[in-house]
């Protein structure tokens, strides 16, 4: 990517700044490797958010309460 700064006539100094940047940033950039459930928090983010989600926003939820009505969400 720097050379492209360069072939595109950004000078010297600006290119080492723009290097400096990315080099702070490149750690805030998530990793190919992380997964969607590492993302979230791990698999006990995700069961405390799915806990509370069938037992106390699902039977309160009016539109949904109906479908549910034959399922233990516990």
């Amino acid at each position: 990517m720097l050379h492209a700064f360069k072939e595109a006539g950004v000078d010297a100094n600006s290119i080492s700044e723009i290097s400096l940047l990315l080099d702070c940033l490149r750690s805030e950039i998530p990793k190919k490797s992380n997964t969607l459930c590492e993302r979230l928090g791990g698999v006990t983010a995700i069961e405390k958010a799915v806990k509370k989600l069938y037992e106390e926003k699902l039977p309160e939820e009016e539109k949904l309460k109906e479908f549910f009505k034959k399922t233990d969400l516990k």
